[in-house]
């Protein structure tokens, strides 16, 4: 091959090298790579590991879990905000939330393991205490709880107005603080529940094994807080009163109320049961307990 035709095979293999280069610079075969399209979560039910999660305006909240802490409190500025810690099973999280409506304005939260019959039976189990007397089983209410690890906050701003509130969990701690909603409904298995500087309407509250206490919240339309084993408290605003009926009944306990003195002639008190009866009712409060004792006082603003 003479010098000349070297050259140009030279020349040939020295743009042929820089082209492949130029490729892997800026034409690199994405084929092997997620697309988009694929990082897109489809899934009705979408899961979020995020420690902060900022959430449309919301109108409703459901959740559905088996165990956990769930707060509802108020946020520090007009947003909604959602944050979360569970401990997952072999590196997965359990806990998957969506949002729905034209506006996205309702909040769904849902544990996989709902799904599951066989991890709920194994909370059932898990529940099950050995047979005791009633006293026994009072007293040692709280001790008998296990603590429960995970979490879930949501944040709502100050004045926002929700159309119904709903959460049913097998076992922890419900806390709900200065919440606005026409509608409360709260299911609770085993644990305790918590209502403070709350505006609720039409509510009911049932818990199986555990306490309730409310303070300071105002109760229109009709509610009804009840629990199978524990005790109810209630501490209410001296106005408050003017306009809510309250029927208070215990099984295996007693009744002990401080709200100032009759309203009418219709106030009824015995050990177990108590009956409060408005100047102007609008709105009644009933408050039932199988073995638990039940108290009802004024809130001290002093």
């Amino acid at each position: 091959m003479n010098k000349k035709a070297v050259a140009i095979v030279c020349a040939i293999c020295i743009i042929g090298a820089v082209g492949y280069g130029m490729r892997d610079k800026f034409g690199k075969d994405h084929s092997d790579e997620p697309s988009v399209k694929k990082e897109e979560k489809t899934e009705d039910l979408k899961e979020y590991s995020d420690d902060h999660i900022a959430l449309n305006d919301l109108k409703e909240i459901k959740a559905d879990v088996l165990d956990a802490n769930i707060n509802i409190k108020r946020s520090e500025d007009n947003k909604f905000y959602m944050s979360y810690n569970f401990e997952g099973e072999n590196g997965k999280d359990p806990l998957v939330y969506k949002t729905e409506g034209d506006n996205g304005d309702k909040l769904v939260i849902k544990d996989k393991r709902r799904d599951d019959p066989n991890k709920e039976g194994d909370f059932e189990k898990k529940d099950t205490k050995t047979e005791k007397t009633d006293k026994d089983k009072k007293d040692n209410a709280d001790t008998n709880k296990e603590e429960v690890k995970n979490n879930i906050t949501i944040y709502v701003p100050e004045g926002a107005e929700l159309k119904k509130t709903k959460v049913d969990l097998l076992s922890g701690k419900i806390s709900v603080e200065d919440l606005h909603s026409k509608e409360l409904k709260i299911k609770l298995s085993s644990g305790d529940v918590d209502l403070n500087r709350c505006l609720i309407k039409d509510s009911g509250v049932e818990v199986s094994d555990g306490n309730i206490t409310s303070t300071e919240s105002k109760f229109e339309g009709k509610t009804v807080l009840e629990s199978s084993t524990g005790d109810l408290s209630a501490k209410f605003m001296k106005e408050d009163l003017d306009h809510m009926n309250i029927n208070a009944d215990t099984t295996a306990g007693v009744v002990k109320q401080n709200l100032g003195g009759s309203t009418s002639e219709d106030e009824y008190s015995s050990n177990s049961s108590y009956v409060w009866k408005a100047k102007d009712p609008k709105h009644s409060l009933e408050m039932y307990t199988v073995d638990g004792d039940i108290s009802l006082d004024l809130v001290n603003k002093n």
